[in-house]
């Protein structure tokens, strides 16, 4: 139908940039993954933020995006190869594939809603992904570390069950597990 083709009315809200809203982060939390669906405008968000500070502080980025065969569903929108390539050119790697009418994902909902045209994809900062694992890792290594040394206490005791068969010939089975 043709129900939104014209503004019913225009409202003001108060909002904030993608910039604004990363820089209010403190700076040694990385964003694991930001989501955009705005409507169109999701690269258009992005491609505003300046590309060290995406580069710097967001690991995925999920964005939808629409075919390069199909017509713009929002004015001014790209099309997923011309988003593949300028996240790639900041660092981001496309995990996902573009979508496309003649193949289309059948488990996505948008996919299948929009006939192929639209999906969601994940790009992914590998080098940020990287350094925040070994930060991780150096983390609980050195966690670890700290803990007071003395007398091992043992973690895991080793129980074992024997298993009765009804007498009708059944043999005994013994099983073993570890409980913390």
């Amino acid at each position: 139908g043709h129900n939104c083709d014209e503004s019913l009315e225009t409202r003001r809200v108060e909002s904030i940039t993608l910039a604004q809203a990363l820089r209010l982060l403190p700076a040694w939390l990385p964003v694991r993954r930001l989501k955009i669906d705005a409507q169109g405008v999701d690269f258009r968000l992005v491609r505003a933020t300046p590309k060290e500070l995406l580069r710097q502080r967001v690991e995925r980025i999920d964005l939808e995006v629409r075919s390069a065969e199909c017509a713009p569903l929002y004015e001014g929108q790209d099309d997923c190869n011309a988003v593949v390539a300028q996240l790639a050119a900041i660092g981001f790697a496309n995990t996902t594939r573009c979508p496309s009418p003649s193949a289309i994902d059948q488990g996505s909902f948008n996919a299948l809603a929009t006939g192929g045209c639209e999906a969601e994809i994940t790009f992914a900062n590998h080098e940020l992904i990287m350094r925040s694992e070994l930060s991780r890792s150096w983390h609980a290594a050195a966690a670890a570390a700290e803990q007071p040394q003395g007398p091992r206490k043992r973690r895991h005791k080793t129980r074992r069950w024997r298993l009765q068969h009804p007498p009708n010939g059944g043999s005994d089975v013994a099983r073993s597990f570890r409980t913390a």
